[in-house]
C-alpha cells in the first residue's frame, strides 16, 4: 500500500536532509509505528505521505514513493486524502 524508495527531504533553509534515503513497505491493514527523538524528521515523514510536502513547505523531496500503487510525490493532498489521514499531536 505504501513503498518508498531511497525518499529524502531537506527544508529549504538545510543542507542536510531531514528525512534521508527512508526505504520500506508499509502493507494494506498493516500498522506501523514511527519513533524516534524530536527533530528525527517524523512529522516530515509523515508531510510527504500525505501530500502537505512539498506542497506547503519548500524544501528538496528526492527519491520514490508510493501510496496504493501510484506515485504520489507531487500529489495534492486532497488527491491522497481518501487513502492517508494524518493527525497531528497537538489536533486542536
Amino acid at each position: 500500500m505504501i513503498t518508498a524508495k531511497n525518499l529524502s527531504f531537506a527544508y529549504g533553509h538545510s543542507d542536510n536532509p531531514t528525512v534521508q534515503r527512508a526505504n520500506f513497505t508499509v502493507a494494506a491493514g498493516e500498522i506501523c509505528l514511527i519513533i524516534g527523538s524530536t527533530g528525527s524528521g517524523k512529522s516530515t515523514l509523515l508531510k510527504m505521505l500525505n501530500g502537505l510536502i512539498p506542497h506547503y513547505s519548500s524544501g528538496t523531496i528526492s527519491g520514490q514513493l508510493n501510496v496504493v500503487g501510484r506515485e504520489s510525490i507531487g500529489s495534492k493532498p486532497h488527491d491522497l486524502a481518501l487513502f492517508v489521514g494524518y493527525v497531528n499531536q497537538q489536533p486542536e
